[in-house]
């Protein structure tokens, strides 16, 4: 009727029906007005979000996964990638999370989480200027350490203790997970230990003796399980059926280890 009777009404119809399109597109990909309600996407993503502080890596990432392959609008794609990246290097998973950050357009990714992914594929080359920059950027401790850390794997053992307010016990220890996470069990066995050698506890000399364990290092292990008990408390029924130890469970000596602690905490109970 409009277009035969009155062409401006014709023009206004069409004005709106294209933005009701615009806004329908746009409600599809995870974009409302402001002050609307929230899309359904949005909420995926708060969820996601939610897992993910809550330790629950593995079902954030695949909420995450299924949100991205939406189409969603710029801004929230940019999130989704971000959290995802973090996600992935939580899980050890450098490559997969550069993957991620790279997708994220129009957002600023946290020069430690690119550092942390590139630490963990073995480029400590391109990790160690994000490390610095994000400890120089922040008085977080463990921050400085995840630097002097890959200044340890890279070779650059006194840079690292030349740095002010450096622990070496606390860097050697940061060298030590990334070197586990990426397998080299026995850089990672070397590592804690020294970390242990400089600042003694428990958990340390224990953390060296799994790493060795997986190395296939059983001298070097047993040796460190004796420092671990000498050093402090530790449960034989966490060390008896961890999985890091199973290649020491046929070996007596390890046996003996494990009925010495049992004594040890009957006699201290």
């Amino acid at each position: 009727i409009a277009l035969f009777q009155d062409p401006l009404l014709m023009l206004i119809l069409g004005l709106n029906v294209v933005r009701a399109m615009v806004n329908i597109s746009g409600y599809f990909r995870g974009q409302l007005p402001p002050n609307g309600p929230t899309h359904p996407f949005e909420i995926a993503f708060l969820q996601a979000e939610a897992k993910y502080k809550e330790g629950k890596l593995e079902e954030a990432a695949s909420l995450l996964k299924a949100i991205a392959e939406q189409d969603l609008q710029p801004q929230l794609r940019a999130r989704v990638h971000d959290l995802a990246g973090w996600a992935a290097v939580k899980q050890g998973e450098g490559r997969v999370a550069l993957d991620h950050f790279a997708q994220v357009q129009g957002l600023a990714v946290a020069p430690q989480a690119l550092a942390a992914a590139f630490s963990l594929i073995g480029d400590e080359t391109r990790a160690l200027p994000l490390w610095e920059q994000a400890a120089r950027a922040s008085n977080d401790p463990t921050l400085l350490h995840e630097w002097g850390g890959a200044l340890i794997r890279d070779g650059q053992v006194d840079k690292a203790r030349g740095v002010p307010g450096m622990k070496p016990a606390l860097a050697w220890a940061a060298a030590a997970r990334t070197w586990f996470v990426r397998q080299d069990f026995v850089r990672a066995g070397e590592a804690n230990e020294t970390s242990f050698r400089a600042e003694p506890n428990p958990e340390r000399a224990y953390d060296a003796a799994c790493a060795f364990a997986l190395g296939a290092r059983p001298e070097d292990a047993l040796r460190m399980l004796q420092a671990a008990g000498a050093t402090g408390a530790v449960r034989a029924e966490k060390a008896q059926w961890d999985p890091e130890l199973v290649s020491l469970r046929t070996d007596p000596r390890f046996t003996a280890w494990l009925e010495t602690l049992r004594l040890q905490n009957r006699t201290a109970s």
